[in-house]
C-alpha cells in the first residue's frame, strides 16, 4: 500500500519552511524581527509559517524581498499546485 499524496497546503507548508528557514539563517534574523518586519505578531508569524495560504500577497512579497527569493519561489509558495515550465512563468503562449 503506498504513501497517500501530499496535499497543496502540505507542499505549500513544507516549500515555505524551508525557503524561510534559509533565508532567516541568511539574514541572522530572529522571529521577533520578522514579525516586525512583517507589521504583525510572534503569533500570526507562527500562524502564517503553519499555513502559508493565509500570507496576503502585500506580506509575501516584504517577505520575500527581504529573504531575496526568486519570483519562482514566492509563486511556489503561494501557488504550490501550479506547474510551470522552468523560465516560461509569467509569459503568454504563443507571444
Amino acid at each position: 500500500m503506498g504513501r497517500p499524496k501530499k496535499t497543496t497546503a502540505q507542499r505549500r507548508a513544507e516549500r515555505f519552511e524551508v525557503l524561510y528557514r534559509v533565508g532567516k539563517a541568511r539574514l541572522g534574523l530572529l522571529e521577533p524581527d520578522i514579525a516586525a518586519m512583517l507589521g504583525v505578531n510572534r503569533d500570526t508569524l507562527r500562524s502564517y509559517r503553519r499555513d502559508p495560504g493565509k500570507l496576503s500577497l502585500e506580506k509575501a512579497a516584504i517577505l520575500g524581498t527581504a529573504m531575496g527569493w526568486t519570483n519562482e519561489e514566492i509563486s511556489s509558495v503561494l501557488f504550490p499546485e501550479r506547474k510551470t515550465p522552468p523560465g516560461v512563468s509569467g509569459t503568454r503562449r504563443g507571444a
